[in-house]
């Protein structure tokens, strides 16, 4: 149904059984809101604030809606009032006449808690956190990696909230998000800048299983993110364009298998390791257990010795002669530098002990990967 009266705004929102409409062209410092369990507009049901309208959010926390302009941020409570006269007295609180937020996509609530990626007035890029009632700055850690944001940085932004974490992606190098950064809500900490970042978030709920997906702001494609104790991404890199070679993990007499890679985050930043996701199948002899251990380098070839005592697990034995995809999981996630050398190694549990040999899947061909090769 099309009513040619329906406010067309830029940001809708429902709460307390009325739809809200705001930045309608022509009125874009008006919030319009319907009447109770009806779809009309009468005349006089809207809000007007100190400027346009730049983002809404439904709080059920706080049983408010929170509205923000450019430079200020303001609170609904309830809609006692619907007449003209009455309308003035609408329970419109300002909350802050001095902080606001023009990225509107990076406004989640976590814990009760309302954050955001606002402006104050000198133009100034901050995260912020509001219950409502006060607002506070939260984003001083990494103010500067936000200062000299432009206006169209900081509309690409995107966040979301991810159990008690409340995650930010931005674009500090360029035009499209390619920093994540975490903050820990509990722990009122954030965690070392991951060097992806997202266009946007989404998360499905299916039989009380939460998921969380990415898209990527240049390919387009979607990841699946995860957290695991502390924060922990399912895949950091994924490299597999295709698969041509096989790459033997014998168990008698020992062939190890190991690839080279470097995590994506700066030099000098870290990233926790939660686990891996290899592509194997199993080739002849008998089914035994696989080894994988994240070592470090020496002259370009794995170490011998894990880079933390925590990054070594164990895959049960499996008889699947096609392809697959198998993860394990480290019992701890641990820490490794960025821009460091590591190897993924796959070996047999047990070596020089029977004749079971494992095939491990490789793309061998063009494209190249430029951060570490493969060795036996």
């Amino acid at each position: 149904t099309t009513d040619a009266n329906f406010k067309k705004g830029k940001y809708i929102v429902s709460y307390e059984n009325r739809l809200l409409s705001a930045n309608i062209s022509g009125q874009e410092n008006y919030v319009w809101y319907t009447d109770l369990n009806a779809d009309t507009f009468t005349a006089n049901n809207y809000i007007i604030v100190d400027g346009a309208v730049t983002g809404m959010a439904v709080i059920p926390s706080i049983k408010a809606v929170l509205i923000w302009t450019k430079k200020s941020l303001y609170r609904l409570s309830n809609f006692a009032y619907d007449s003209a006269v009455q309308r003035s007295q609408a329970p419109v609180n300002l909350v802050s006449g001095d902080v606001g937020c023009t990225a509107f996509r990076t406004i989640k609530e976590v814990n009760g808690v309302v954050y955001f990626l606002g402006q104050d007035s000198k133009d100034v890029a901050m995260v912020y956190a509001t219950n409502g009632s006060t607002i506070a700055r939260v984003g001083d850690k990494i103010i500067n990696d936000l200062n000299g944001l432009s206006s169209g940085q900081l509309s690409n932004s995107a966040a979301t909230s991810d159990g008690f974490f409340y995650r930010l992606s931005v674009s500090i190098g360029g035009s499209v998000n390619d920093s994540e950064y975490v903050y820990d809500t509990v722990a009122k900490a954030w965690q070392p800048r991951w060097s992806n970042g997202y266009s946007c978030y989404m998360t499905s709920d299916i039989s009380g299983r939460k998921t969380l997906y990415g898209g990527d702001p240049v390919t387009g494609m979607v990841y699946k993110l995860t957290t695991t104790n502390a924060y922990d991404e399912s895949f950091d890199q994924q490299y597999l364009s295709g698969q041509d070679a096989n790459i033997a993990v014998d168990g008698s007499t020992a062939v190890r298998a190991s690839q080279g890679f470097k995590i994506s985050v700066d030099s000098g930043k870290t990233l926790k390791i939660a686990g891996v996701v290899l592509y194997l199948k199993k080739n002849t002899g008998t089914t035994t257990y696989l080894s994988v251990r994240i070592e470090t380098s020496s002259a370009g070839v794995p170490s011998g010795t894990l880079a933390d005592a925590n990054l070594v697990g164990t895959i049960s034995a499996f008889s699947g002669t096609s392809y697959a995809m198998y993860t394990k999981m480290f019992t701890t996630p641990a820490e490794v530098s960025g821009n460091v050398l590591y190897h993924l190694v796959l070996k047999h549990v047990t070596e020089s002990a029977g004749n079971s040999q494992y095939f491990w899947g490789a793309d061998a061909s063009a494209p190249t990967y430029a951060n570490g090769t493969n060795s036996t």
